[in-house]
C-alpha cells in the first residue's frame, strides 16, 4: 500500500513538474500578413504619386505598384517566408527583396508595418484593403523582380 501511495505521489509531482515547465516556455508565433493590404504611408519617403497593393497568401505575394504619372500598374509576384516577425521573399525571377522586413501587426491586426532590416531605417506601412478590381484590370505587365528599362523597380 505504502508503495501504491509513494507511486502516485511521484507521478503526480512529476505531472506538475512537467506543467510548470511546458507553461515557462514561450512558443513564438509568427504574425499572419495573409490578405490584401494597401499602403498607406512610407515613414519619411514623399509618397507623390505612389499607389501600391500587396497580396500575400500561402507563401505567395503579388504587388501592384503604380508610381509618378503612369496610368496603369505593374505587378510583380512571388514567393515569401514568414520566420519569427521577419518577412523575406524572392521575385518570380530569383531576385531577393531590397530588404528583409520586421513585422509589426497593428489596430487589431488592421494594420501592418514592415521595417526594412538593411539598415536604410524604412517603413511602410500598409492597411488590410481589398484590391480593387479596376486595379487588376488596368495591370499592363505582370514583372518578375527586374527593373525594366522605365527604371522602375518593385516597392519591396
Amino acid at each position: 500500500m505504502k508503495d501504491i501511495f509513494k507511486a502516485i505521489c511521484i507521478s503526480v509531482f512529476m505531472g506538475i513538474c512537467c506543467m510548470a515547465v511546458l507553461s515557462c516556455s514561450k512558443e513564438e508565433s509568427s504574425p499572419d500578413i495573409s490578405g490584401e493590404w494597401h499602403l498607406i504611408s512610407t515613414g519619411e519617403l514623399p509618397m507623390d504619386g505612389i499607389d501600391i497593393y500587396a497580396v500575400f497568401g500561402n507563401g505567395s505575394f503579388s504587388l501592384y505598384q503604380k508610381t509618378g504619372d503612369m496610368l496603369q500598374y505593374y505587378q510583380y509576384t512571388g514567393h515569401y517566408s514568414v520566420s519569427g516577425d521577419i518577412l523575406s521573399g524572392t521575385y518570380t525571377d530569383g531576385t531577393p527583396f531590397g530588404s528583409t522586413y520586421r513585422i509589426t501587426m497593428m489596430e487589431n491586426d488592421s494594420v501592418l508595418v514592415l521595417t526594412a532590416q538593411n539598415g536604410s531605417g524604412e517603413s511602410s506601412r500598409y492597411g488590410k484593403t481589398p484590391v480593387p478590381g479596376s486595379v487588376k484590370n488596368s495591370v499592363v505587365v505582370t514583372r518578375a523582380g527586374e527593373a525594366g528599362c522605365d527604371g522602375i523597380s518593385p516597392f519591396l
